[in-house]
């Protein structure tokens, strides 16, 4: 099928969540606030996430000194879950992934992403709205495929997905009138796993069980 702009190569677009989708958030934090611990100029302890999101947004000099030494501190190691760095390395090539992160900090999502080496050569685009809103405005059915009008990505496609671990992200989306396909990524243990999600959204266990359906 013919496709225009950056999809040229490409018939389908996979619109993948970062945040516990590709991205194991839980272990960063904890590793985080380890580090952030025994380096707070202050002795006070971060106990979670949002600690962690005000110790790198504070203006406080000595609490910027301390995430400088977290940058470094961290362990040198890649934070997404193997699954997922496997799961790219085994799309076909017909499919072009992007990312899509929601965060109310978009430097803190920044910061994260340097533990992603992996994604580096992805498109990718932080919105500080729900992820959906964007998606809703910027795909639409029209003669010839699916138009893709996105900050990170335009084109003409045949198929759309949106992978997603958090279902908040589908609620904008009419199923009734959304080209996009929705996937519920459940995984065991994550914060919003075991969520009810509508007849319309697929759900799936890990990302590898999302190939089958690219096929189809």
């Amino acid at each position: 099928m013919p496709v225009t702009g950056e999809s040229r190569n490409y018939t389908d677009l996979l619109v993948l969540d970062f945040d516990r989708t590709l991205f194991d958030t839980g272990q960063f934090v904890r590793d985080t606030e380890r580090v952030l611990a025994g380096r707070s100029a202050d002795g006070n302890e971060p106990s979670d996430k949002l600690a962690v999101l005000q110790h790198f947004v504070d203006p406080n000099p000595r609490l910027q000194h301390a995430v400088a030494h977290a940058r470094h501190l961290l362990p040198h190691r890649s934070y997404l879950f193997p699954e997922a760095a496997a799961f790219l390395k085994s799309l076909p090539p017909h499919i072009k992934p992007v990312v899509m992160t929601f965060a109310d900090i978009e430097s803190y999502q920044h910061w994260k992403l340097g533990f992603a080496p992996e994604l580096r050569d992805l498109p990718l685009h932080v919105t500080t709205v729900n992820k959906g809103i964007l998606l809703a405005g910027g795909i639409h059915r029209q003669e010839g495929g699916i138009c893709v009008r996105l900050p990170h990505v335009r084109g003409l496609f045949r198929r759309v997905w949106l992978v997603d671990d958090n279902p908040w992200a589908f609620e904008p989306l009419d199923p009734a009138t959304t080209p996009i396909r929705m996937v519920y990524l459940d995984r065991a243990g994550e914060r919003y796993a075991g969520q009810r999600v509508g007849e319309h959204v697929t759900r799936i266990s890990q990302l590898a069980d999302w190939l089958p359906l690219a096929r189809a």
